[in-house]
């Protein structure tokens, strides 16, 4: 069984992290899906993406 991880981030700060999380991974493949858009960093997203790229997923709100 193949075992990848795939990262679709939201901006450059969610970015950074899956990058070092991706070259991190020494016990399976991971791939990086990135748009060619611009698109703005979002409010608070290197805080949320440091834990939040870790578990998956997370949650982020407009106020």
């Amino acid at each position: 069984m193949l075992n990848v991880t795939l990262f679709r981030p939201v901006d450059a700060n969610e970015t950074v992290v899956a990058w070092k999380h991706a070259l991190s991974s020494e016990d399976h493949s991971s791939i990086l899906t990135l748009s060619r858009q611009t698109l703005p960093v979002l409010e608070n997203s290197e805080e949320l993406a440091l834990e939040g790229v870790e578990k998956g997923a997370y949650t982020i709100t407009a106020a």
